[in-house]
């Protein structure tokens, strides 16, 4: 339950981000290229900062075998990396973002496809919506614009999507998905030795 309920609030928490840049890109249009370079650099230095505290915050039994605390750092030391070679990172803005939304849409795929083996309904509407992720990240990905407000635009409109989509998903599949759980666990049966 504690690691599920962890992976409910990473999830989230990348939805906000989502959110939250998307939103910058599409009320500040004008937004320089490096300025969101900046702001998704930080970010990920965030992200990593909590993904890094989150693995502190727990017990020793349960984070031995998590790899969070390296996955933390690596996020940092990416989000330094997107300031310090915002350049790099301008020219490559477009697939980056693509590949981002795209990955979002492959992971609603996957759990479009695990909550149908669950037998939970709303499976069809959660693969629609991977489906159209999918859609808007491969459009970022072949970046077919030449205007470079309506490509931005673009881009706000897909992390938008993702972050809306994500936090709406993460609410209404995961009390089901907690249920499905609780009810298919594995019964504790303790065996006793009869002499």
């Amino acid at each position: 339950i504690f690691m599920f309920k962890e992976i409910k609030f990473n999830n989230m928490l990348m939805s906000i981000v989502y959110i939250a840049l998307g939103l910058i890109i599409i009320l500040f249009p004008g937004t320089t290229a490096r300025t969101i370079c900046y702001v998704a650099g930080g970010a990920v230095i965030a992200l990593g900062a909590v993904t890094m505290l989150t693995y502190m915050a727990r017990e020793i039994h349960i984070r031995y075998y998590q790899n969070d605390f390296a996955l933390g750092l690596l996020e940092i030391l990416s989000g330094i990396f997107i300031i310090w070679k915002s350049d790099l990172i301008i020219s490559l803005i477009p697939f980056l973002f693509g590949f981002f939304v795209m990955i979002s849409g492959f992971i609603k795929l996957q759990q479009a496809l695990d909550i149908k083996k669950m037998g939970i309904s709303t499976w069809a509407s959660v693969l629609f919506v991977a489906v159209i992720n999918i859609i808007f990240g491969l459009i970022l990905l072949i970046n077919p614009f030449k205007a470079a407000t309506v490509l931005f635009m673009l881009i706000g409109a897909g992390l938008l999507f993702s972050g809306i989509s994500d936090l709406i998903i993460n609410v209404v599949i995961s009390k089901k998905v907690k249920n499905y759980m609780r009810d298919n666990s594995p019964i504790d049966t303790t065996y006793k030795e009869i002499k």
